[in-house]
Protein backbone atom coordinates (compact mmCIF):
# COMPACT_ATOMS: atom_id res chain seq x y z
CA UNK A 1 0.00 0.00 0.00
CA UNK A 2 2.90 2.59 0.50
CA UNK A 3 3.71 2.20 -2.76
CA UNK A 4 0.97 2.62 -3.87
CA UNK A 5 0.47 6.03 -2.01
CA UNK A 6 3.38 7.12 -3.08
CA UNK A 7 2.75 6.29 -6.23
CA UNK A 8 -0.96 8.14 -6.46
CA UNK A 9 0.93 11.46 -4.67
CA UNK A 10 3.22 11.32 -7.47
CA UNK A 11 0.53 11.09 -9.97
CA UNK A 12 -1.22 13.64 -8.50
CA UNK A 13 1.74 16.28 -7.56
CA UNK A 14 2.57 17.36 -3.74
CA UNK A 15 1.02 20.89 -4.39
CA UNK A 16 -1.99 19.01 -5.25
CA UNK A 17 -2.66 16.59 -2.81
CA UNK A 18 -3.89 18.79 0.07
CA UNK A 19 -6.22 20.35 -2.63
CA UNK A 20 -7.29 16.65 -3.43
CA UNK A 21 -7.63 15.10 -0.11
CA UNK A 22 -10.04 18.00 0.69
CA UNK A 23 -12.01 17.20 -2.43
CA UNK A 24 -12.53 13.51 -1.27
CA UNK A 25 -13.40 14.81 2.75
CA UNK A 26 -16.01 17.07 0.84
CA UNK A 27 -17.16 14.23 -1.47
CA UNK A 28 -17.24 11.67 1.20
CA UNK A 29 -18.14 14.01 4.09
CA UNK A 30 -15.61 12.42 6.31
CA UNK A 31 -13.27 13.19 9.04
CA UNK A 32 -10.03 13.85 8.96
CA UNK A 33 -8.91 10.47 10.68
CA UNK A 34 -11.65 8.96 8.72
CA UNK A 35 -9.89 10.41 5.30
CA UNK A 36 -6.79 8.84 6.84
CA UNK A 37 -8.00 5.02 6.97
CA UNK A 38 -9.81 5.34 3.34
CA UNK A 39 -6.54 6.54 1.71
CA UNK A 40 -4.49 3.79 3.77
CA UNK A 41 -6.88 1.59 2.76
CA UNK A 42 -7.11 2.77 -1.70
CA UNK A 43 -4.56 5.37 -2.05
CA UNK A 44 -5.93 4.98 -5.73
CA UNK A 45 -8.77 7.51 -4.74
CA UNK A 46 -6.16 10.22 -5.00
CA UNK A 47 -6.07 9.97 -8.62
CA UNK A 48 -9.31 9.95 -9.45
CA UNK A 49 -10.82 12.72 -11.06
CA UNK A 50 -13.65 14.76 -9.04
CA UNK A 51 -16.59 13.58 -11.65
CA UNK A 52 -15.64 9.97 -11.38
CA UNK A 53 -14.95 10.31 -7.49
CA UNK A 54 -18.50 12.43 -7.08
CA UNK A 55 -20.84 10.15 -9.54
CA UNK A 56 -19.71 6.76 -8.15
CA UNK A 57 -20.26 8.22 -4.21
CA UNK A 58 -23.63 9.75 -5.47
CA UNK A 59 -24.89 6.13 -7.19
CA UNK A 60 -23.75 4.20 -3.97
CA UNK A 61 -25.21 6.95 -1.73
CA UNK A 62 -28.02 8.36 -3.51
CA UNK A 63 -29.32 5.44 -5.80
CA UNK A 64 -28.45 2.10 -4.37
CA UNK A 65 -28.65 3.39 -0.52
CA UNK A 66 -25.41 2.60 0.54
CA UNK A 67 -24.51 4.97 3.81
CA UNK A 68 -21.15 7.18 3.40
CA UNK A 69 -19.82 4.96 6.19
CA UNK A 70 -20.20 2.25 4.48
CA UNK A 71 -18.44 3.70 1.60
CA UNK A 72 -15.78 4.96 4.32
CA UNK A 73 -14.93 1.32 5.44
CA UNK A 74 -14.92 -0.25 1.37
CA UNK A 75 -13.04 2.91 -0.37
CA UNK A 76 -11.86 0.69 -2.57
CA UNK A 77 -15.60 0.45 -4.27
CA UNK A 78 -14.61 3.64 -5.62
CA UNK A 79 -12.42 2.18 -7.93
CA UNK A 80 -14.96 0.11 -9.91
CA UNK A 81 -16.13 1.04 -13.06
CA UNK A 82 -19.89 2.86 -12.48
CA UNK A 83 -20.95 1.54 -16.02
CA UNK A 84 -19.38 -1.84 -16.36
CA UNK A 85 -19.75 -3.02 -12.70
CA UNK A 86 -21.17 -1.24 -9.71
CA UNK A 87 -24.62 -0.17 -11.56
CA UNK A 88 -25.15 -3.59 -13.56
CA UNK A 89 -24.18 -5.95 -10.48
CA UNK A 90 -26.52 -3.66 -8.36
CA UNK A 91 -29.41 -3.69 -10.59
CA UNK A 92 -28.93 -8.04 -11.19
CA UNK A 93 -28.72 -8.43 -7.53
CA UNK A 94 -31.87 -6.04 -6.68
CA UNK A 95 -33.64 -8.22 -9.35
CA UNK A 96 -32.58 -11.89 -7.49
CA UNK A 97 -33.44 -9.73 -4.14
CA UNK A 98 -36.74 -9.07 -5.44
CA UNK A 99 -37.81 -12.64 -6.73
CA UNK A 100 -36.69 -13.93 -3.55
CA UNK A 101 -33.84 -15.94 -5.27
CA UNK A 102 -30.73 -14.41 -3.05
CA UNK A 103 -30.39 -13.32 0.45
CA UNK A 104 -31.75 -9.93 1.24
CA UNK A 105 -28.52 -9.20 3.52
CA UNK A 106 -25.90 -10.04 0.47
CA UNK A 107 -22.73 -8.00 1.00
CA UNK A 108 -22.68 -5.27 -1.99
CA UNK A 109 -19.22 -5.17 -2.09
CA UNK A 110 -18.61 -8.86 -1.91
CA UNK A 111 -20.21 -9.27 -5.44
CA UNK A 112 -18.29 -6.25 -6.29
CA UNK A 113 -15.23 -7.55 -5.57
CA UNK A 114 -15.63 -10.96 -7.05
CA UNK A 115 -14.17 -11.57 -10.67
CA UNK A 116 -16.19 -10.93 -13.52
CA UNK A 117 -16.73 -14.83 -14.29
CA UNK A 118 -17.49 -15.34 -10.59
CA UNK A 119 -20.27 -13.15 -10.34
CA UNK A 120 -21.76 -14.93 -13.54
CA UNK A 121 -21.53 -18.36 -12.17
CA UNK A 122 -22.62 -17.18 -8.34
CA UNK A 123 -25.58 -14.91 -9.62
CA UNK A 124 -26.58 -15.14 -13.45
CA UNK A 125 -25.78 -19.23 -14.39
CA UNK A 126 -27.96 -20.45 -11.53
CA UNK A 127 -30.87 -18.69 -12.37
CA UNK A 128 -30.96 -18.48 -16.17
CA UNK A 129 -33.64 -21.09 -16.29
CA UNK A 130 -35.67 -18.89 -13.84
CA UNK A 131 -35.38 -15.76 -15.45
CA UNK A 132 -34.99 -16.06 -19.36
CA UNK A 133 -32.64 -13.81 -20.41
CA UNK A 134 -30.38 -12.75 -17.86
CA UNK A 135 -27.26 -13.81 -18.99
CA UNK A 136 -27.53 -11.79 -22.30
CA UNK A 137 -29.37 -8.77 -20.09
CA UNK A 138 -26.59 -8.84 -17.98
CA UNK A 139 -23.70 -8.69 -20.58
CA UNK A 140 -25.77 -5.66 -22.04
CA UNK A 141 -25.97 -4.27 -18.93
CA UNK A 142 -21.99 -4.43 -18.28
CA UNK A 143 -21.51 -2.94 -21.67
CA UNK A 144 -23.13 0.37 -20.25
CA UNK A 145 -26.70 -0.25 -21.59
CA UNK A 146 -29.85 -0.88 -19.76
CA UNK A 147 -31.40 -4.28 -20.68
CA UNK A 148 -35.30 -3.79 -21.32
CA UNK A 149 -36.27 -7.53 -21.55
CA UNK A 150 -35.54 -8.02 -17.32
CA UNK A 151 -37.86 -6.83 -15.25
CA UNK A 152 -38.55 -6.92 -11.35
Amino acid sequence: MFKSALWAVYCVGPESVGAKLDLVKATLGCSEAELALAVRKAPQILRMSQGKLSRTVKFLNVDAGFKLQYILHRPQILGYSLQRRLMPRHYFINILKAKGLVKENIDFYSAVCVSEKGFVQRFIDPHSKTIPGIADAYTTACSGKIPRDIKM
